[in-house]
């Protein structure tokens, strides 16, 4: 298992806020334009948690797990049991409570973060959980997926994206 290296550096409150407003737009443009193609399978709901949650995005002294070189944007997403990831999502890993996706990079929306050519910087995921096929209590346990249990823990936890409708059927 790898350790999470120290940040070499945490980004200025102006850049914090550029980062969420500019990841946050990818994100919901993204899950506009999954769900406008798939009328099975739909994003219903979109939190996000960890660094970008709390500010505290930044860079680490050296490569995470040969995966990045900085904070990442974890997006938990609530699917319909039709889910089928895009061909342009980087499937990651499986951790019994979601998929794991790459879907973009930060740096790319904000070239003046810099960019890398080995790895990403600040790569965008979703972790997808999908209901009836991944364990609630390991996305819990993981992940932002309940507001209510993840504040509990102090996390704090944003909603990106909800649809509504679906997610009342989801509900029922």
């Amino acid at each position: 298992m790898y350790k999470k290296p120290k940040k070499r550096f945490v980004y200025d409150k102006d850049i914090q806020r550029k980062i969420y407003s500019v990841s946050k737009k990818v994100v919901v443009d993204d899950i506009n334009e999954y769900n406008r193609i798939h009328p099975k399978g739909r994003i219903i709901k979109a939190n996000i948690f960890g660094t970008i949650s709390r500010g505290e995005m930044g860079v680490y002294v050296r490569k995470y797990a040969n995966k990045r070189y900085g904070s990442d944007i974890d997006v938990v997403c609530l699917v319909e049991e039709k889910f089928k990831a895009p061909k342009s999502w980087h499937f990651m890993n499986n951790w019994g409570g979601f998929d794991e996706y790459m879907v973009d990079t930060v740096e790319r929306h904000l070239p003046e973060l810099g960019e890398r050519k080995d790895l990403p910087l600040h790569p965008i995921k979703f972790l997808i959980f999908v209901p009836g096929k991944h364990d609630i209590k390991l996305a819990k346990q993981y992940s932002g997926i309940d507001e209510r249990h993840s504040r509990r823990n102090g996390w704090p936890v944003h909603t990106w994206y909800v649809d509504k409708p679906a997610l009342r059927r989801y509900n029922r």
